[in-house]
């Protein structure tokens, strides 16, 4: 059987090497090439069957022509689907600019996301098998939320963004916005303390900890979190404390 890759095994029994990221229990393998997998001391670590051929399978203990049958043919259309669907998300979602902006610790997005701190973009190129599957089932979702978003008033989208990433109930989120100059009508830190019932310091405290946490939560390699409204905004939010936004039209409330 021809193999592809360097070091390839003559005759090995599959034609392409087994992606470490391919869990064996998600191949539909029948329960006699799983018994004869787990015996021969393949089925924890599948990458070993690179350097097996089909006269090795064949002449394990019990192994009979089915079950060598069963592991070629079953193993290579697992190894080919891995592959294509990985290359199926990643066509989906080549130069769109939002995967590099989304990502898990954005809590908008969370429960869309499969369990790791990777961006789409990443996920999509070089992520875990898993996680590439997760996504692709979710992506019909993942776009309508964006779609969603986006069609939201600007005021509204960054209430939204900053209230579900640092749990700040919407009252205080509107005034900590407003003392930062983002809303209309803009208000000074005491003010802003009037208005919560608490005092300037404890003002400032909350603005700080706003700022760090969206600071925590932007994405990595320079990109900014996805903001379509006013992009800008994000980086006032993340601004020292002395810079105040001057508030236009299309951000008040």
């Amino acid at each position: 059987m021809a193999r592809a890759g360097g070091g390839a095994t003559p005759n090995a029994i599959l034609a392409h090497a087994w992606p470490p990221d391919l869990d064996p229990a998600r191949v539909p393998f029948p329960q006699r090439t799983i018994t004869t997998l787990q015996r021969m001391r393949l089925w924890d670590d599948m990458t070993q069957i690179d350097n097996i051929t089909e006269e090795d399978v064949a002449g394990f203990w019990l192994t009979g022509p089915a079950t060598v049958g069963d592991l070629v043919i079953t193993g290579n259309a697992a190894i080919n689907w891995h592959h294509h669907e990985a290359s199926d998300l990643a066509a989906a979602l080549v130069g769109e600019e939002w995967t590099r902006q989304v990502w898990r610790p954005d809590r908008r997005f969370r429960d869309l996301l499969p369990p790791t701190d990777a961006t789409v973009y990443d996920i999509a190129t070089i992520g875990h098998h898993d996680h590439q599957r997760h996504l692709l089932g979710t992506l019909p979702a993942l776009r309508q939320r964006l779609a969603q978003l986006a069609a939201e008033p600007s005021d509204e989208a960054l209430i939204r963004y900053v209230s579900v990433n640092t749990g700040q109930s919407r009252k205080r989120t509107v005034v900590l916005l407003q003392q930062r100059g983002l809303f209309a009508p803009a208000i000074t830190g005491s003010e802003a303390g009037r208005q919560l019932g608490v005092s300037q310091q404890r003002i400032h405290q909350l603005v700080t900890q706003v700022r760090y946490r969206i600071e925590q939560i932007q994405p990595p390699d320079g990109a900014r979190a996805w903001f379509p409204q006013k992009p800008e905004a994000i980086d006032i939010i993340r601004a020292p404390a002395r810079v105040r936004a001057r508030v236009s039209p299309t951000l008040s409330m």
